[in-house]
């Protein structure tokens, strides 16, 4: 599974890049980071980015071709509509 989208100024940004565990080791990750980066270069998109929380994950974004530019801690944060804050 992957999450990936632009936004109007060519932006993408490439999530939820994830496999099964009983499918793991297979290269799949690998091969839909490429795909997505392919699709991203043939819609000439100006900026691709994406954060990694774990080595797994920043080893398969690196060989889909992504450069490490910055190195920040990596998080997430959400809010879950209708509930009191």
């Amino acid at each position: 599974m992957a999450s990936f989208q632009f936004d109007e100024d060519m932006t993408a940004r490439l999530d939820e890049v994830e496999t099964a565990e009983a499918h793991r080791g297979k290269g799949y990750a690998r091969q839909i980071t490429r795909h997505l980066t392919d699709v991203f270069e043939k819609q000439s998109g100006k900026l691709f980015f994406t954060w990694a929380a774990n080595d797994t994950a920043q080893r398969v974004y690196l060989q889909g071709g992504f450069e490490v530019k910055y190195k920040l801690p990596a998080w997430s944060a959400f809010i879950e509509m209708g509930t009191n804050v």
